[in-house]
């Protein structure tokens, strides 16, 4: 039980001090926008795969891409314009 307690208290020091020295809030706010722009991500990601032009051509565009005839970032390119137009 010593030890835990000791562990415990190396974590309070550390706290005190991430603290004490901005390093603390200066990640919390790092965090913050990081999840600020998770949140655009998903939610953008979202509204793309459910958008009904994308869904409709989704699957010609992926069969394009895995024979070949088409290169992933132009077939990516072309469906975020389908979906730019359609929103």
């Amino acid at each position: 039980k010593s030890g835990l307690k000791e562990i415990l208290e190396k974590i309070e020091e550390y706290f005190k001090m991430a603290k004490a020295n901005g390093y603390y809030y200066k990640k919390r706010k790092e965090q913050s926008r990081f999840w600020m722009y998770e949140t655009i991500n998903e939610g953008l990601r979202d509204r793309f795969f459910e958008n009904r032009e994308v869904l409709s051509k989704l699957s010609h565009y992926e069969v394009e891409v895995m024979e070949g005839r088409l290169g992933s970032f132009a077939a990516a390119a072309e469906l975020l314009d389908i979906y730019k137009n359609n929103i």
